[in-house]
């Protein structure tokens, strides 16, 4: 606030005195006392400050880079993959057209499941919203929905609320961009319940049966005619759609393999598997398309069915006309972009120019690159 000099007098009021030992006077005044004078100008004050900062999520991340850049060493089989195993082979079954069926390896009893109905029901609402603001997208969802239904992979049961259930939410992830599937619907098993304990958390999570990315890239890259593709591998458990008194139940479908019928294809399937994508290849078109074959039968003894193949010869995706082919001239290879015409693998790289270079910024750039090969 500015006050002129015409008001400064009728602010004074009586007393004042004077700093001993200096020329700073202390003045009353009707805001309380101001102070004017003068100082020495030799006179210096040292003031000490502190500052500490955790930097914690810095480590953190170095730690993360340094553990994904490390190559795993097979670790010794533990007990608990053993149980694993002995419920495999004790519960497992296959009917007539060779679909197994295997129970999940709880190592809780299900009954501490909480209820989970209306955390379900609410993200619904919530996916319901989104997908009313783009009608590709929910045309999409519900013929994904559909196909699982006409495929047997799951069927509307009645609520009666009897026995232990438990309600999955589930969401899509929407990519127009890609050529073939643009939706993949992701079932949220982790999902906590009332108790606090979700699905996952009441299972064996099984262990590790598949190799690790870094070798099945390399093999990959030793073959000079490769081929990859995605095979059907669904889900399971109840989830609710649409109306919210119909409620689906998912059927479980688990993988099988003949090693003694298919001796190309059974050590393909254990080292060269990585989740539903297979990515191998071999030295002459004759064997990649055997190898093909050989593939396609496997599957279809245990009900599954491959689809969307991809190769670097024309030779490799032509014997198979009545399959799914990706036409686009680069596709993803576990992660990695991959153009099967010039055999190559690309990265792309989104960097802004910095104003400055840092510690942090490089590991930030470093961790927005996949790269499990060590390419880069």
């Amino acid at each position: 606030m500015l006050l002129g000099a015409e008001v400064f007098y009728e602010l004074m009021l009586p007393g004042q005195f004077k700093l001993e030992g200096s020329n700073v006077i202390f003045q009353n005044t009707v805001f309380g006392f101001i102070v004017s004078g003068s100082t020495s100008a030799d006179a210096k004050g040292k003031e000490h400050c502190g500052f500490i900062q955790a930097t914690d999520n810095l480590e953190h991340s170095i730690k993360k880079f340094w553990e994904i850049e490390n190559v795993e060493i097979d670790s010794v089989k533990t007990s608990e993959l053993s149980i694993y195993e002995e419920h495999f082979k004790n519960t497992h079954s296959s009917d007539d057209q060779g679909k197994y069926t295997v129970p999940m390896p709880l190592k809780e009893d299900p009954s501490c499941l909480g209820e989970s109905r209306q955390t379900a029901i609410q993200r619904l609402n919530s996916l319901w919203k989104r997908l009313s603001r783009n009608k590709e997208y929910l045309s999409l969802y519900e013929k994904f929905l559909q196909e699982y239904e006409d495929l047997g992979h799951m069927r509307e049961i009645k609520v009666d609320g009897s026995g232990v259930s438990f309600y999955m939410p589930h969401h899509g992830v929407y990519r127009p961009e890609k050529s073939t599937t643009k939706l993949r619907a992701v079932f949220n098993a982790p999902s906590p319940s009332k108790s606090g304990k979700s699905l996952n958390s009441i299972q064996f999570n099984g262990g590790l049966v598949q190799e690790d990315v870094f070798s099945i890239m390399v093999r990959f890259r030793k073959h000079k005619r490769a081929n990859k593709n995605v095979r059907v591998n669904y889900s399971h458990l109840r989830h609710s759609w649409r109306t919210l008194s119909n409620y689906e139940n998912f059927e479980t479908v688990s993988d099988g393999d003949e090693a003694n019928n298919f001796p190309l294809e059974a050590p393909v399937v254990l080292s060269d598997c990585y989740m539903d994508y297979i990515l191998s290849g071999s030295e002459s078109i004759e064997e990649v398309i055997e190898f093909q074959h050989q593939l396609i039968e496997m599957f279809k003894t245990a009900g599954m069915h491959l689809h969307k193949w991809c190769g670097n010869l024309p030779e490799i995706t032509s014997n198979l006309q009545e399959y799914v082919f990706l036409e686009s001239d680069e596709t993803k290879a576990l992660g990695i972009i991959w153009n099967p015409k010039l055999d190559c693998f690309l990265f792309r790289i989104e960097q802004q120019r910095p104003t400055s270079f840092t510690k942090r910024m490089v590991l930030s750039t470093i961790a927005r690159i996949f790269d499990p090969l060590g390419l880069l």
